[in-house]
């Protein structure tokens, strides 16, 4: 099992949608464990088994389903 940690910002209503969609894409895989912790304000990072997936691309937030694939990839490579 792979462990995924979402560091949001707490205060944020744009984030912390962000964040629900892409629990919400994760949260049937029984190969992960997500948790969502508050970070600091504007944050918006993921990690996965402590290795840190880029979450914003061009100064925006990717996609919740770019980055559960991402995430999913991530645990395939990491694997082993």
């Amino acid at each position: 099992m792979r462990d995924v940690t979402i560091r949001r910002c707490p205060t944020c209503p744009n984030i912390g949608s962000h964040t629900d969609q892409i629990t919400a894409a994760l949260r049937n895989d029984p190969n992960l464990n997500v948790r969502v912790v508050d970070g600091n304000k504007g944050e918006f990072n993921v990690e996965v088994d402590g290795r840190t997936i880029n979450g914003s691309s061009g100064g925006s937030l990717r996609t919740p389903d770019e980055l559960a694939a991402e995430i999913r990839g991530a645990e395939v490579t990491s694997a082993g």
